[in-house]
């Protein structure tokens, strides 16, 4: 049977599946970008779009093809033809999705696409119902699902090997579009060539069919639908990626923007005090190695200002800590407008703060400097509705004369500063070389301090007290000595202030009182009985442990409470009057005697003589060294000895050095002395020998010679 081609219609059938497939494959792009229920959703168009596109094809070839039978499709069948084709390509596109892109895996996902497409063109040809049947020679038939597979093969490579996005996509695109448009005509063209149709054959799809013309517009209208709908779900998609991509860009601008604020927020906190915006430690050090670099260029000095508030603690303490960071934020606001411009005004932390004078021409114009900062805080400061009045104690130290580094120069500077605050505040010391031997001696004697009692150097001396009335030894205070390994035997004065700063007074105080406590026992068992006297610190008695520590040390030693006296200075006593109160009621309450030392030196109060468990006042050697030559000195020992008698306390005399002292007060009814005179403080073992003596001779040449004394006075 004679067959005719239109060319414009085979020509038209490969464009259509090239541009189906370039739709198809536009959208496996998108599926691979895509992940979840989006990238099976992009499969799926995908798979329609060529598998459409593959059946479109058929069925435009088959209407450029012309025989002199009128031709018409089943409709049941025709319908049916589109699934192997849609089905086929599905399952590829599912079996290369994710995966990597073995030889095995594309040659079975290009083998499934084939024999759908092949599936598809014969599904389309059994449509016609050619009565007798169409024939198909076997060789040409299998020469065409070859080509389906191979050319379908080719085309999944080109694009799941590919690179995802970038300039190539387009191109691998194109290509494998191409590839699969001619794979697909190939297969039809070689097919419908092995076809044979019988002379004198009939349509018998005829009574119940599409025909020709209908078959066409639905194929035109399925075609173009899927394009368009591809076309616009691709623009759609396309449009959203873009949304995507400048909402990742402006969210990317956002971070960096972000980062940057952060990273600038760091490098300011890394460099400026939070508090008051000033330059902190890390910058204050960059600014003074320039200052200094630069001093040694033009040989100009530096100067160095070391500030601290004084009382600030005690105003952070009573009106809170806000008040405290407003109080410091005006300290700053002030000290930034003094220096000149150029210069560095910084907080080192809490109240310290920092200027340094660069480029000076003389020496002293750091002084004058620490003279225009007291007066920028002579005016009150007011916060949160308050006026306070506050000062600083100011250190100075210059280079070069004070140092040529600036960790010297802080040193230094810091140095003269607490020299500025030991003599009072509201002042400025400027540093000397003094200082700094002082410091360093101060620093070695803090370093010994620490080993000293794991060392064993520290020792009691024992000053005996004296009764005026009866002459006996009724009681010892016991001093604490350190014997250096270098210096010697070091007086508490150079050690008991370092060690109430360092803390280290409260097991040096327990040690003391163990000591003592242990000591007295010893005499006790040898027969004398004088009351150990042992001082109190007021770090100790800030210790809430106190009275349990006193309790546990008599009860290890075994000593008797009422012969144990733990003297306190009225300057410790009053800091803290209620909870002093309450801590000597239960010191009291474990039977022990307290008594009042340095009394008339202090802050001096007859309420606090009524409300604290007082029962013993000692008069400072002050007044007692006055006697006889200042008559001043004489009333206020009588006025504290009438007093304690009034109130039923005894009273003990301290640094009795003459004969003539001693008369004085035994005259006027003074109960105990203690001092020279009769013995200087003494180690244990002479401590012994003397109790031992004094109990055998001593009561009755006191008596003698203090009757002389008032026999040679009246």
């Amino acid at each position: 049977m004679a067959v005719v081609w239109n060319e414009y219609l085979v020509a038209l059938s490969i464009l259509v599946p090239m541009f189906g497939a370039l739709s198809a494959l536009s959208h496996t792009e998108n599926m691979r970008a895509a992940t979840g229920r989006a990238a099976a959703l992009w499969m799926v168009a995908a798979a329609a779009t060529l598998g459409v596109s593959v059946w479109s094809m058929h069925f435009i070839g088959m209407l450029a093809f012309h025989i002199d039978v009128p031709l018409s499709y089943d409709t049941e069948l025709t319908w049916l033809s589109i699934a192997p084709a849609i089905g086929a390509t599905l399952c590829a596109f599912h079996l290369l999705r994710n995966h990597e892109l073995g030889r095995v895996r594309l040659a079975g996902a290009g083998g499934v696409m084939g024999l759908g497409v092949t599936a598809m063109h014969y599904t389309g040809m059994a449509a016609l119902k050619m009565q007798p049947l169409v024939t198909h020679d076997p060789g040409i038939v299998a020469l065409s699902v070859l080509l389906a597979v191979g050319a379908s093969t080719g085309a999944l490579q080109v694009v799941f090997a590919g690179e995802r996005g970038g300039a190539g996509t387009w191109r691998q695109q194109c290509l494998a579009a191409l590839l699969m448009a001619l794979a697909i005509a190939g297969m039809h063209y070689t097919a419908m060539y092995g076809s044979h149709f019988a002379a004198g054959s009939i349509c018998s799809a005829l009574s119940a069919s599409l025909d020709a013309s209908l078959m066409a517009a639905i194929v035109t209208a399925i075609s173009l639908l899927l394009f368009g709908a591809g076309a616009l779900a691709n623009a759609v998609d396309r449009s959203l990626a873009l949304d995507r991509l400048r909402d990742a860009y402006d969210s990317l601008e956002h971070q960096v923007a972000q980062r940057r604020l952060r990273e600038e927020r760091i490098e300011y906190l890394a460099n400026y005090d939070g508090l008051t915006g000033l330059p902190n430690r890390n910058l204050l050090t960059c600014r003074l190695h320039e200052a200094l670099s630069m001093a040694q260029r033009t040989e100009r000095s530096v100067g160095l200002l070391f500030l601290d508030i004084d009382r600030f603690k005690h105003i952070n303490d009573s009106y809170g800590h806000s008040y405290g960071d407003a109080l410091l934020r005006e300290v700053a606001a002030r000290l930034r407008s003094v220096p000149r411009e150029g210069d560095t005004v910084a907080r080192l932390g809490g109240d310290e703060f920092v200027i340094v004078l660069a480029n000076m021409r003389h020496p002293d114009n750091a002084a004058a400097l620490a003279l225009k900062v007291q007066n920028a805080l002579l005016a009150p400061i007011r916060v949160e509705g308050n006026e306070l009045y506050v000062s600083a104690s100011i250190g100075v130290s210059v280079c070069p004369g004070d140092g040529d580094d600036a960790e010297t120069l802080l040193k230094h500077a810091d140095m003269a500063m607490y020299r500025a605050k030991d003599r009072g505040g509201n002042g400025f010391e400027c540093y000397t070389l003094e200082m700094g031997e002082r410091a360093m001696e101060r620093v070695n004697l803090e370093n010994a301090l620490f080993r000293a009692l794991d060392k064993h150097e520290f020792e009691l001396h024992y000053q005996p007290q004296v009764s005026l009335d009866t002459g006996h030894v009724t009681g010892v205070e016991a001093l604490i000595r350190w014997r250096h390994p270098q210096l010697g035997l070091v007086s508490p004065a150079r050690f008991i202030e370092l060690a109430e700063e360092t803390g280290l007074i409260v097991p040096i105080g327990e040690w003391v009182l163990r000591t003592a406590c242990a000591q007295a026992v010893e005499w006790h068992r040898l027969g004398y009985w004088p009351t150990i006297s042992v001082n109190v610190s007021a770090r100790q008695l800030q210790q809430s442990m106190l009275a349990s520590t006193v309790g546990r040390v008599l009860a290890e030693t075994g000593l008797d409470p009422s012969y144990l006296e733990l003297e306190l200075t009225e300057s410790v006593l009053v800091a803290d009057v209620d909870a002093t109160i309450a801590l000597l009621r239960q010191l009291k309450q474990l039977g022990i005697s307290l008594a009042l030392d340095d009394f008339g030196t202090g802050f001096s109060s007859l309420s606090y003589l009524t409300r604290f468990p007082i029962d013993v006042i000692k008069i400072d050697q002050s007044f007692v060294a006055g006697l006889p030559a200042q008559p001043e000195a004489a009333s206020v020992i009588l006025a504290v000895i009438a007093l304690a008698k009034s109130l039923g306390h005894r009273t003990v005399a301290e640094g009795v050095e003459t004969l003539v002292q001693l008369d004085f007060l035994d005259r006027h009814g003074c109960d105990v002395m203690q001092g020279y005179y009769f013995s200087r403080p003494l180690p244990a073992g002479e401590m012994t020998a003397l109790l031992e003596r004094v109990t055998r001779d001593y009561p009755h040449q006191m008596r003698n010679i203090a009757a002389a004394v008032r026999k040679g006075s009246g």
